[in-house]
């Protein structure tokens, strides 16, 4: 089962100096998605000019995931923690109430590129350091590299939310598949590029959840990077679930 939201009906501010685009945002009365898809409650890409921060958004209580495409963003929180976020680095943080973080482009002359999942995980304690760490192309190019994960496996970020993050640049023709075990679901977030879900096609911007399946197949018909939430399964009922013309696995 897959429910599609198109990149251009995300919420998007834009300035001068700045674009903000937020995934999951009311788009009517009873949208059971404006929360969020399960555990992953915010997705929200952001380009920024020198100098410039994004919109400040609610606090969700959890974690949250910060990826620079490119540029530099510096960060900075209310106990007085500092430092920067390059590209191809992600970054983890805990999101509480009572700890403010604060993040905006490092650069004075050049634009940033960044993206944040916020990931519900109430009762987290605010003293928890933060972790970061860069992944080279040769780790997620041609196919999906776990970034993030409840047990840190290979390295990757270590999470407290039961989700588990994926991330894969793919050449043309290339495809990565992800399997999905009984009472998981995921989101995918097509970073930039062309893929094929199925008999989908998708194009930067777009956001997919996926239900009810074994196997998570993504074909690239252009150079693509992709971000994948292996999450919970979202408790029914599911919006604008659209009836599958072809499988999304094989």
């Amino acid at each position: 089962m897959i429910t599609i939201y198109r990149a251009d009906e995300r919420h998007h501010v834009h300035g001068r100096a700045h674009d903000h685009w937020r995934t999951f945002h009311p788009r009517g009365p009873g949208d059971p998605l404006a929360g969020g898809f399960g555990a992953l409650a915010a997705l929200d890409e952001d380009r920024l000019g020198p100098g410039e921060r994004p919109p400040r958004q609610p606090t969700v209580d959890g974690e949250v995931v910060t990826y620079v495409r490119a540029g530099a963003l510096a960060v900075l929180d209310s106990r007085g923690a500092s430092g920067a976020i390059h590209a191809g680095e992600f970054r983890r943080t805990v999101a509480h109430p009572d700890l403010r973080h604060g993040v905006g482009n490092a650069s004075r002359t050049d634009w940033a590129h960044a993206f944040q999942l916020s990931l519900a995980a109430p009762g987290l304690p605010s003293g928890l350091r933060a972790d970061q760490r860069g992944f080279a192309i040769a780790e997620h190019g041609g196919r999906l590299c776990v970034v993030a994960s409840p047990d840190g496996r290979g390295g990757s970020l270590r999470l407290h939310a039961d989700v588990v993050l994926l991330a894969a640049v793919l050449a043309p023709g290339q495809v990565v598949a992800h399997g999905l075990t009984p009472g998981r679901a995921a989101w995918v977030h097509v970073v930039a590029g062309d893929a094929t879900l199925g008999d989908y096609t998708l194009t930067g911007g777009d956001g997919v959840g996926v239900t009810d399946e074994r196997t998570v197949t993504l074909h690239a018909s252009a150079a693509t990077e992709l971000l994948v939430c292996d999450l919970i399964e979202p408790t029914p009922p599911r919006p604008r679930t659209r009836s599958r013309p072809g499988s999304l696995s094989g």
